[in-house]
């Protein structure tokens, strides 16, 4: 075996043992199933109010089958929590955009909170800088946990 051969042969072994190094790195960064990639989501219909599946890169407020909802769509996103787990979870609160969130593709520039509208199920509509309200709707659903972890909860997990 020349020295050409030789190096094509330990070059084949280097590459799969990269390759396999990434693969195991790639398993372990996998963490557990709530780390995952999230491709669907929670809404809910402010008409029905019920919870439906969409697609995770959709932007509330959306049209539902119900009609609108005082004059605007009905379909909102919803924020579903568990305590510890997602084996009784809750809505904690609902979520929109503002219509200029919702029509700008780059986003750079924009503040989250100042174009997001936050409610809780039964509650009036906020907006999402409001750090007080937010702080009142997080203690809410901390205290409906009794000292239980938050945990976000998808569709189907």
């Amino acid at each position: 075996m020349n020295m050409r051969q030789m190096m094509n042969s330990w070059m084949a072994y280097v590459v799969m043992g990269i390759a396999l190094g990434l693969a195991v790195l790639i398993y372990a960064m996998g963490g557990e199933k709530g780390d995952k990639i999230v491709d669907k989501v929670w809404f809910y219909d402010l008409n029905t109010k019920q919870k439906f599946v969409v697609a995770a890169d959709v932007v509330a407020p959306i049209e539902t089958e119900s009609g609108p909802h005082n004059g605007e769509p009905a379909g909102v996103r919803a924020m579903v929590v568990g305590c510890g787990d997602c084996g009784d979870p809750f809505i904690g609160y609902l979520m929109k955009m503002s219509d200029e969130w919702k029509a700008t593709e780059i986003r750079e520039d924009m503040e989250l909170a100042n174009h997001q509208s936050v409610r809780t199920v039964d509650g009036e509509w906020f907006s999402g800088g409001e750090l007080q309200k937010m702080n009142e709707v997080n203690s809410a659903m901390s205290k409906r946990c009794a000292g239980k972890r938050l945990k976000r909860c998808y569709p189907n997990r």
